[in-house]
């Protein structure tokens, strides 16, 4: 079964915005595409719509873990 990554116009829109906070976000979303593209089932079904629409979230690498604020 062939599977289609969409992302939808209003999405294109926030990473557009993000991008400025969040540098590496088109490195991080192509990423999460080709990871999509191997294994499309991965990720949660959206409810309601029949195991159709599935819902994934990315990890940003521009978020630094473990870090202590007061340092």
């Amino acid at each position: 079964m062939n599977y289609e990554v969409y992302l939808a116009e209003t999405f294109q829109k926030c990473v557009k915005i993000l991008k400025n906070k969040y540098r590496r976000i088109k490195e991080d979303l192509v990423g999460m595409i080709h990871i999509l593209k191997k294994n499309p089932r991965i990720g949660d079904p959206v409810p309601g719509w029949n195991k159709e629409i599935w819902k994934i979230r990315a990890a940003s690498s521009d978020i630094k873990k473990g870090q202590t604020w007061w340092l």
